[in-house]
């Protein structure tokens, strides 16, 4: 590590409290790291489960911790956990609390990358200007690039009820106005969620430097090769963002969020709980506390180990099934994103076919393929007829009841 930045905010006023940068003796000191865009590692898992969580999903929701491969371009792509150990079912709460990556690229594909992206851009991400294409699922792990003045602004959205606003810098700066991107009691969930030592143990282990004496809200997040270890965190009034890296780009030695930069933000809490009395994170008075199984998110019977869970107006869980994640629209397996086909010029080109298939599709579903906007054919593997030059490929599927979806486009090209 040869660089950090630290940026302190009383959320309540919108107010910088300090704005630090430390650099090693001729080491970047030419450069504000508070502004400087970096990798974001897990640090946009909160909001993109706050937007899942305003489409249906509860802190109850099983997601799937397994072994996950999706094909990119012209290859495959591995997703892993932090640790490499997979836990099979697991509770949003605790997908969250542990920040795992593949029940995050579940989430991402249950509510679109244009939609996170979308909701990113309103919570102040300016920097984040390319195409969904661009970033892929890989956003919801933090393939983009994002300023510690954008993440501790939308943390503070996060702990003001998913209100957000620009940060004042100056004291006689006039506040500046405010509006609502996050839903209020998604917005307090998650920050309890956070601050939640049971739902982070499968990682981060019991007790620790994570645990804050006053209640506090923490997201770590460590980016590729260890190159940014970041944390952000809130209580009831202050929130703190932490940067620890080397602007020459170069990776840090084992330097993670969690045993790098939380002992900072924890340092700095100490002296900010100092002026103030300590307070539990707030709740939305609309949030239902019920008592449910551990394993399954269903209701309590006795029969199970338990625990109280939180739940949004009309969404705790029905005892007849567990809450399984709904099911994510049908994706295109084949071709994946910018594959390169190329005619054999030995072979006839009416024998040169190429099979476009789905990831899954309803049953008894009808298929319809379209390329370029036009239809093409029926049915799931599909061989269509290579033609040279760049394509789109979409496919309608048609379900028993008359509904009719639609895939994402999927760009390719045949030489």
């Amino acid at each position: 590590m040869r660089n950090a930045a630290a940026l302190v905010v009383d959320h309540a006023k919108g107010e910088v409290l300090a704005w630090v940068n430390a650099h090693a003796p001729g080491e970047g000191s030419a450069y504000d790291a508070v502004t400087v865009p970096r990798q974001a590692g897990s640090t946009l898992k909160p909001f993109l489960y706050a937007l899942a969580l305003e489409r249906g999903w509860t802190a109850a929701t099983l997601l799937e911790d397994a072994p996950l491969r999706e094909a990119i371009g012209q290859g495959q792509h591995a997703y892993r956990n932090y640790s490499r150990s997979h836990y099979g079912s697991v509770r949003l709460r605790d997908a969250l609390g542990n920040s795992l990556n593949i029940p995050a690229v579940r989430a991402i594909q249950f509510v679109g990358v244009a939609d996170f992206l979308d909701r990113l851009r309103q919570l102040g991400f300016h920097g984040l200007r390319q195409h969904p294409d661009y970033y892929g699922d890989g956003l919801a792990l933090g393939n983009a690039e994002v300023t510690l003045l954008e993440l501790t602004t939308a943390f503070a959205a996060l702990a003001n009820g998913g209100e957000y606003r620009p940060l004042r810098l100056l004291r006689d700066q006039s506040p500046l106005p405010a509006r609502a991107v996050l839903a209020r009691p998604v917005s307090r969930l998650i920050g309890n969620i956070l601050a939640d030592p049971d739902a982070r143990r499968l990682e981060f282990g019991a007790g620790g430097l994570m645990q804050f004496p006053v209640e506090t809200a923490i997201k770590t997040g460590t980016s590729s090769d260890y190159r940014d270890a970041w944390v952000l965190a809130f209580n009831h009034r202050y929130t703190v963002g932490v940067w620890l890296g080397r602007l020459d780009g170069a990776p840090m030695q084992g330097v993670s969020g969690a045993c790098g930069a939380v002992p900072v933000a924890r340092a700095i809490f100490a002296e900010l709980n100092r002026r103030t009395s300590p307070a539990p994170l707030p709740m939305d008075a609309t949030l239902v506390q019920l008592m449910i199984c551990r394993d399954s998110g269903l209701p309590a019977d006795g029969s199970c180990p338990s625990r109280p869970e939180w739940f949004l107006p009309s969404r705790w869980p029905q005892p007849s099934a567990p809450q399984q994640a709904p099911a994510p629209l049908p994706r295109i397996r084949q071709p994946s994103r910018e594959l390169q086909l190329a005619l054999d010029p030995r072979l006839p080109p009416e024998r040169q076919r190429f099979a476009f298939r789905l990831d899954t599709a309803p049953a008894q579903a009808q298929v319809e393929w379209l390329v370029n906007g036009v239809s093409v054919g029926r049915g799931d593997g599909l061989l269509w007829p290579l033609q040279r030059g760049r394509h789109w490929v979409q496919a309608r599927i048609r379900q028993q009841d008359g509904a009719v979806l639609e895939t994402a486009a999927v760009p390719f090209r045949v030489r």
